[in-house]
């Protein structure tokens, strides 16, 4: 309805890159370590930016959007090409955080947690590359503009589930994994 009018309207499609199963996997065991705050607290909210499988740094609060944008920020003032970067957050991804990061021209947004409808659908509107439920051993992608999931593989006994995805992208991933669960959003 009217958010989605509102969030849409402004928005202009990042440049997808490519990317690799394998990264995002280096990426989610490095989350999985934990960061500094949550390990003492279990109550905040990490942000990491990253350029392929380089986490560059970690930012953290008690609210996810706080995190997330601390993040953006410090990307912002070390001079970090967002446009290259992957931005790995650790809470739910709803329409108004996608919306920052379309904005902010970030191609690749990866949450261990899920994402709303809303921010699924202005993933796709804008070419925004979407994984969340991203862990060591498991992620699911809601938008690959590029394709990169159909085209590289993935490790042994990693599984990764393209939502929406065609029967095509079905066979070519049952090629290299374990186990490829499709679902529609």
């Amino acid at each position: 309805g009217a958010l989605q009018r509102e969030l849409g309207s402004r928005l202009r499609p990042v440049n997808p890159i490519p990317w690799s199963a394998d990264d995002v996997f280096s990426l989610a065991r490095v989350f999985s370590s934990d960061s500094p705050m949550h390990r003492r607290t279990f109550g905040a909210h990490s942000c990491y930016v990253a350029l392929g499988d380089r986490v560059l740094f970690c930012c953290e609060d008690l609210g996810r959007h706080n995190a997330f944008d601390k993040a953006i920020g410090r990307a912002l003032i070390e001079g970090i090409d967002l446009r290259r970067a992957t931005v790995f957050t650790s809470g739910r991804t709803p329409a108004d955080m996608t919306a920052k990061a379309i904005r902010a021209g970030i191609p690749i947004l990866v949450s261990k947690a899920v994402p709303t409808d809303l921010a699924i659908e202005l993933a796709r509107k804008n070419g925004l590359t979407l994984i969340c439920s991203a862990h060591p051993d498991s992620m699911r992608v809601f938008n690959d503009p590029l394709g990169c999931a159909e085209m590289r593989g993935c490790g042994d006994g990693l599984r990764l589930e393209v939502q929406g995805a065609s029967w095509e992208a079905a066979r070519v991933l049952g090629s290299c994994s374990e186990e490829v669960a499709l679902g529609v959003c």
